[in-house]
């Protein structure tokens, strides 16, 4: 699965209904099966965003943007976030509006080139175009080549 979703080339020619559901079985929050066993009473909830948290004595509070509220001993992790390239301050107005979106991200053709002439994206923003592995360390030599091979076919 991780080798074919570092494939761009391939996540590209998957039909919508096809890569989507591969994409998500890719990056969903989730441990080594063989860690299952160990975690006993550890409840994991994804989705609602963290709107509130309080210390009270030993433990903490958290309210949830979904209405509900807990009572937790610990949190071990809160992360995500949904890419939205317009959220990107870096980037000039002007700039933005000439880049072609999908799902919020660029739309990047094969050497990870936006509809912009000579501006890359990679990392999690590449994933939209390229597949869920553009989000991990383990894919960057591909996209290494392919972004210098892009910018070399350039000069």
């Amino acid at each position: 699965m991780n080798w074919l979703m570092g494939r761009p080339g391939i996540f590209r020619r998957l039909p919508p209904w096809v890569g989507a559901p591969l994409a998500r079985r890719t990056v969903r929050p989730a441990g080594a099966a063989w860690l299952h066993s160990r975690p006993e009473g550890v409840r994991v909830t994804t989705g609602p965003t963290v709107g509130l948290a309080r210390p009270i004595g030993p433990e903490l509070r958290l309210g949830l943007h979904d209405g509900t509220e807990h009572i937790v001993d610990h949190v071990v992790l809160g992360t995500g976030y949904r890419l939205d390239l317009a959220r990107y301050e870096f980037l000039d107005r002007a700039l933005l509006s000439q880049i072609r979106l999908m799902r919020n991200c660029p739309r990047l053709f094969s050497a990870f080139e936006s509809s912009v002439r000579g501006l890359y994206f990679v990392g999690a923003p590449a994933a939209a175009s390229a597949g869920p592995g553009m989000r991990f360390v383990s894919h960057t030599e591909f996209v290494a080549k392919a972004v210098s091979g892009g910018v070399l076919k350039r000069t």
